[in-house]
């Protein structure tokens, strides 16, 4: 079964016109149970070198482990991020995922732009093994950046991934909009967001007339919150303005920085924020308001990861829907206490606990393949940068 991935990944359906998502984080990879930070810089022993599938003599010992949909131990070994990350963009893109930017080990932002594929076709968790999998580096985004996002845009003449907002080294909002194009594997200038702005959580409402969503912020690390929403309309190419059945997006009902942005059914959903906001955000109906009137989650946090999945198992048995798409929300902080909580936003229904990453983290991204969702890189409770994976079996309801 493949699962359609808004918000955060996107996967683009044949005869699809156009889709937007949010970048968090849209590759994957497992950790092995031995994490011990590896050489001073937070790497887990299987790493890429070179930007080939590679690993060090201790992770070789054990060999790669075989996908098992049975509920077994066994799964998916991949390759980790090159090189550890957190503060990043990620998106999948054409069955590639896409690394931007972040903060490196040292906390500065960088350029690096990496690419994680799969051979020899989609269903990836079968054809990782003796070095099946591999990370490529392309080339570098034109400016460094830390707190930003990115999405892709098909058709409509503007196509693309979009690297938006953030900071760069001096704590600076950045400006620009840079658009990546995967088939040449080159950069050019996209305009620039109406309010620059880092921290920022985006997602894609209404699949009838998408509008791309940026919400909240703030302009310069750990500022002020904000509740400004820029919206852009594909189909007339504009920010700000109404969509395709003269609807304009308004401001959020509460600032927010460090949310984390996702779909569910079609509309976009703001959640918690920084440094221990619970409530949620979302747009329902037709009169395209921000509502709140929901459950919150069960403990405020900013800087989690959020990705939105149809089928999760709640760990006993049992699935916490019945095939309508939730939220997933991993991790992050609550201001005092770097968190490893996942729960499920049920749009209309509630919040139900999951369970938990084995390793706590924030500034992290998630993503959601298949049957299985991966919790990428991030800062642990020390603030050192990981290029850790963790994997979720959302049908078997058990971490890896």
């Amino acid at each position: 079964m493949r699962s359609s991935i808004r918000a955060v990944c996107c996967v683009v359906p044949a005869g699809a016109l156009c889709a937007f998502v949010f970048a968090a984080a849209c590759t994957w990879g497992i950790y092995d149970g031995s994490y011990d930070g590896g050489p001073a810089e937070g790497r887990s022993p299987w790493y890429a070198d070179g930007g080939q599938f590679g690993g060090s003599s201790d992770a070789a010992a054990d060999g790669p482990r075989p996908y098992d949909d049975s509920g077994s131990d066994a799964g998916p070994l991949f390759p980790p991020l090159p090189s550890p990350r957190s503060a990043f963009a990620t998106i999948e893109f054409n069955y590639r995922a896409y690394v931007f930017g972040g903060k490196d080990a040292t906390g500065a932002p960088t350029r690096t732009v990496f690419a994680f594929e799969h051979q020899p076709q989609p269903e990836w968790e079968n054809h990782c093994q003796g070095g099946g999998c591999r990370w490529v580096k392309l080339s570098d985004m034109p400016v460094a950046r830390y707190g930003h996002a990115a999405a892709s845009l098909m058709g409509m003449g503007v196509s693309g991934i979009f690297v938006i907002g953030g900071y760069d080294a001096s704590g600076n909002p950045i400006p620009g909009i840079d658009r990546y194009d995967a088939m040449t594997d080159s950069w050019t200038s996209f305009g620039s967001l109406p309010t620059p702005r880092g921290e920022i959580a985006v997602a894609v409402d209404n699949p009838t007339y998408p509008t791309l969503i940026v919400a909240g912020g703030a302009t310069q690390p750990g500022g002020s919150a904000l509740t400004t929403v820029d919206s852009y309309n594909a189909l007339s190419n504009t920010w700000n303005g109404a969509n395709n059945v003269g609807q304009s997006i308004p401001p959020l009902s509460t600032a927010r920085r460090g949310a984390s942005g996702a779909s569910a059914g079609g509309y976009a959903a703001v959640i918690g924020g920084a440094p221990s906001q619970s409530s949620i955000e979302h747009l329902f109906g037709s009169s395209r308001m921000w509502s709140s009137s929901g459950p919150p989650l069960s403990r405020g946090r900013g800087y989690a990861a959020a990705v939105t999945s149809s089928l999760v198992s709640s760990g006993n048995g049992g699935f916490v829907n019945n095939g309508a798409e939730v939220v997933l929300v991993l991790g992050g902080s609550d201001g005092a206490t770097v968190l490893s909580e996942m729960e499920a936003y049920v749009p209309g229904a509630g919040i139900i606990g999951l369970p938990p990453m084995p390793t706590p983290r924030k500034w992290l991204g998630a993503a959601h393949v298949e049957r299985i969702v991966i919790a990428i890189g991030g800062e642990d409770a020390n603030g050192r940068v990981l290029d850790l994976m963790e994997v979720f079996n959302t049908q078997t309801g058990r971490w890896y």
